[in-house]
């Protein structure tokens, strides 16, 4: 029983151009499938209404990096909510009884799964594999609880939703590092830290990708359906203008009769027919029909945007080249000295993190590079809009770990260094935030938006090749 709802890439794309009417807009048809599913995953009225706040202040402040070419606006509105919900989310992994009895209670209630789901997914998996897809979805369960909810063997299940994900007609074709499942399990969550890790590159780096994220996150947002829902709050909508400093021009805007959950279509052959690409749906297949009210994106802007991103990852590394040029020459005395038999030197290591806005796949904002032990350069590529009591904090944790470290406070004015603290290894893995804080003093985790996210890689630089000897006089 899929729902058909409203396009929000035309608002999305309004968004863009700072009409304020249109974040209205998207808050009243997107606020209460969001916040019911913050409230199931995170069992936390208050921080259920932080990740509503802030993943609607980043829409609004990234609503220019959504392209309908990769998918629809609800998929794209609810990557960024899933991605600041998993932020906000400290579940522990162990069972906890009590949890796992509300939980079979909500699954007695609901009844059957499998009807939530498209027909092309829906035909390659059972009831046990909804379920499970459900509980990971709308309950923020790992594939350990979940196993013990629905008293199943969790790899076998998995094992087969992996073979149903990769076989599910309609989605996008696999990117050159990662399938379609992992991409699936990535969007539930299911995935450990180097497979999240793996995934999350992929979906920076490569298109398809992106679409293959922004596809699930449309076919998995139709769990929302079996989420009780409540009108939007006027409360957080009043919060979400003062923090982004909003002035709100009153509109006749079409609102559906049913905000939360719009009734189904009478039949599914009318269901089809009445879907655009920009339902929930997931993201638009090549044999899908766009929507009348979005414009075809030209297929030459793609081949464009791909050269812009080209040009932009030239000219960071060749940045990147020359600002380490200068510290060559010592590397290369050192390497003489302490090599007596004049072996080939080491390639110098360095541990790099480009930071981009999220949802963004072009737009490198700051480029982070440890190339001293304990010592992090910052260079920033954007300029961030503040308010006067507004400053960018850095901040940085293991993948699937709760702890966040706070680097420090940064400014985007001009290149700069951070000294780390001891216990701040560079050397592993890491993901790095910037978030936008008024009391950064006092503030031992997050609590501002997001502004840029970026995860750390090794990134070796070849020594300068040698001087050509003088040529003798003829």
């Amino acid at each position: 029983m899929p729902a058909t709802l409203p396009s929000l890439d035309p608002a999305l794309q309004r968004c863009a151009k700072k009409e304020t009417s249109s974040l209205e807009q998207i808050y009243r048809q997107i606020a209460p499938p969001i916040k019911a599913l913050a409230q199931h995953v995170l069992n936390d009225e208050a921080l259920a209404q932080q990740a509503l706040h802030d993943s609607m202040v980043m829409v609004w402040q990234h609503a220019n990096h959504f392209h309908p070419v990769h998918g629809s606006g609800y998929a794209w509105i609810f990557s960024i909510f899933r991605y600041r919900l998993q932020a906000l989310q400290r579940q522990p992994n162990v069972n906890q009884p009590d949890r796992i009895i509300a939980v079979k209670s909500w699954l007695n209630d609901i009844g059957p799964c499998l009807a939530y789901f498209e027909p092309p997914l829906r035909e390659h998996i059972t009831e046990e594999s909804a379920q499970f897809i459900a509980l990971a979805y709308c309950k923020g369960l790992n594939s350990f609880t979940i196993e013990s909810v629905l008293n199943i063997d969790a790899n076998i299940v998995l094992t087969n939703l992996t073979a149903a994900f990769n076989q599910t007609p309609g989605a996008p074709l696999p990117s050159s590092q990662v399938d379609n499942a992992t991409i699936a399990f990535y969007v539930l969550g299911l995935l450990n830290g180097n497979q999240a890790n793996t995934a999350q590159a992929a979906i920076a780096e490569d298109d398809n990708a992106l679409k293959q994220a922004l596809y699930w996150e449309g076919l998995f947002f139709q769990l929302t359906q079996l989420l009780a829902t409540n009108a939007p709050d006027e409360q957080a909508w009043e919060k979400i203008q003062k923090t982004l400093k909003l002035t709100i021009i009153p509109q006749p805007l079409k609102t559906p009769e049913k905000s939360a959950r719009p009734e189904p279509p009478a039949t599914g052959g009318d269901a089809k027919a009445a879907t655009t690409q920009a339902t929930t749906n997931a993201a638009p297949s090549p044999n899908r029909k766009r929507s009348e009210s979005t414009p075809a994106r030209p297929r030459k802007s793609g081949k464009l945007r791909l050269l812009v991103t080209a040009i932009l990852l030239l000219i960071l590394a060749a940045g990147l080249y020359v600002w380490l040029v200068p510290i060559q020459p010592e590397l290369a005395a050192h390497n003489t000295a302490n090599n007596a038999e004049n072996t080939p030197p080491e390639p110098l290591s360095l541990h790099t993190v480009v930071m981009q806005p999220p949802g963004s796949t072009s737009t490198p904002g700051w480029l982070i590079v440890s190339r001293d032990p304990g010592v992090l350069h910052l260079e920033p590529l954007l300029k961030s809009q503040l308010a006067n009591d507004e400053v960018l904090v850095l901040w940085r944790r293991k993948p699937n770990s709760p702890t966040t470290q706070k680097l420090g406070v940064i400014d985007d004015s001009a290149p700069s260094q951070i000294r780390l603290t001891s216990g701040f290894s560079v050397v592993e893995p890491m993901l790095y935030e910037i978030t936008i804080e008024q009391n950064p003093a006092e503030l031992v985790e997050p609590q501002g938006d997001i502004a840029f996210i970026g995860q750390s890689f090794r990134l070796e630089v070849p020594d300068p090749e040698p001087e050509a000897p003088p040529v003798p006089a003829q």
